[in-house]
Order: structure tokens, then sequence, then C-alpha cells
């Protein structure tokens, strides 16, 4: 049996508690608590890894989020956690070879931006977050 480095661990585990969090929000997406934690916490994941963004599009995250944002358009803490999550898959989580997929998501990323703005403008971390979108997509 392989040993893995620490490296390797770490993937694995970022790899597994990615896909724990997209199942409970698939199996759950009634409960606004799980919803807002597992987008919470997905976004730190993909925040400055790679790995954690490829974890999260191998799950099909994308309709997810998608889902999400627009059935709890009126909870900061979901637009917040889903928009920057998309930010950081737009940012980090495509290569050249995806330009078509990125592109798609870039449209789609700026109208739920556009539309998470218009609902918190007194809301710092949505306002951040959603002018950080704009500027990827």
């Amino acid at each position: 049996i392989m040993a893995l480095t620490d490296e390797g661990q770490a993937s694995l585990l970022e790899h597994n508690a990615v896909q724990v969090a997209v199942a409970a929000m698939r199996d759950h997406p009634d409960q606004e608590t799980i919803c807002d934690t597992g987008l919470g916490f997905m976004q730190i994941v993909t925040s400055g890894s790679v790995e954690g963004c490829g974890a999260a599009l191998a799950q099909d995250i994308i309709p997810l989020v998608s889902d999400m944002l627009t059935h709890y358009v009126h909870n900061s803490g979901i637009q917040e956690g889903g928009l920057g999550l998309l930010r950081n898959l737009i940012d980090r989580g495509y290569g050249p070879n995806d330009q078509a997929l990125r592109a798609t998501l870039q449209r789609d990323a700026y109208e739920m931006a556009m539309n998470a703005l218009r609902v918190f403008p007194d809301h710092e971390g949505v306002q951040e977050v959603g002018l950080q979108l704009l500027q990827v997509s």
C-alpha cells in the first residue's frame, strides 16, 4: 500500500469533505442552515485551492449553488457563500480548455451577483463578494 504524503492526505481529506458537504446540501435543500453552512465551507475550501475547486466541480456543484442562490434569495449568508464559491471557481477552477463552460458560468454568475447586490445593498459581505464576482465575470 502506497503511503500518502502530507499533501496527498490533505488533498484526499479535502476531496472527501467536499463530497460530504455537497451530499448534505443535495439531500437537505430545504434545510437553510445546512445550505448556509455548506456553501460557507465550500467557499473556504475553494479559496486559493485548485484541488478544492476541482473537487467541487467533480461534484457538479454549479447547478446546486444556482438553485440555492435562487431559492434563498433573502439569506445573506447563503448569498455570500454561494457568490464566493462561484468567484473561486471562475478565478481558479477552469483551465484553458474549459472556456465555453467558464463563459456560461461567468454569465450566470454576473446575473446572480447583480441580484444579490440589489437585495443586500447594505450587507458588507454580500457587497464585497458580489463586486469581486463581477470583476471576474
